[in-house]
């Protein structure tokens, strides 16, 4: 067992190490050689797998193509699975007008397609809209005293250049 901090540029170069090729930067120059994780005889010594405890589909807003993760489950016992799953994330009644008034925020941000733009969202309100949707619109950010709406949220307007 190895303690050591390894980052993605560790990766990077060990790979290059492994390879002989020159470091890409001054980064991957510094970074730390992943030599512990290797070693000169193989450890043959089986493993336990421990299962998923949370389904890997859970919070998806659609189902992939594969369908819901069912954690190896099949016939009713998937289906109970699917079910539960989707009653963690339904949206009770009363915070439903905050959901559809976030539901309508996030569609004017450019997120995805032809006009995505990296970090063009407030990262306040970003923040409360990934919290809120996965704690189905009825539990504050941390912090706050209660879910606000996408106007509300402090912090949430920033003026820019055109607006002043």
């Amino acid at each position: 067992m190895i303690n050591t901090y390894y980052s993605q540029l560790s990766i990077f170069r060990t790979i290059e190490q492994i390879l002989g090729a020159q470091p890409l930067n001054q980064k991957v120059a510094a970074a730390t050689p992943m030599y512990g994780a290797f070693t000169s005889t193989p450890n043959m010594k089986p493993f336990t797998t421990v299962r998923n405890q949370i389904p890997l589909t859970e919070g998806v807003a659609t189902a992939p193509a594969c369908g819901v993760d069912t954690l190896g489950q099949t016939g009713a016992a998937a289906a109970t699975v699917a079910a539960a799953s989707a009653a963690r994330l339904a949206v009770p009644a009363d915070a439903q007008s905050l959901a559809d008034a976030w539901a309508a925020w996030i569609t004017t941000q450019n997120l995805t397609g032809n006009g995505a733009q990296a970090d063009s969202a407030n990262p306040e309100q970003m923040n409360r809209y990934t919290w809120y949707e996965t704690h189905n619109f009825s539990t504050p950010y941390p912090g706050d005293t209660r879910v606000y709406l996408p106007s509300e949220v402090p912090g949430g307007y920033v003026p820019n250049a055109d607006s002043e």
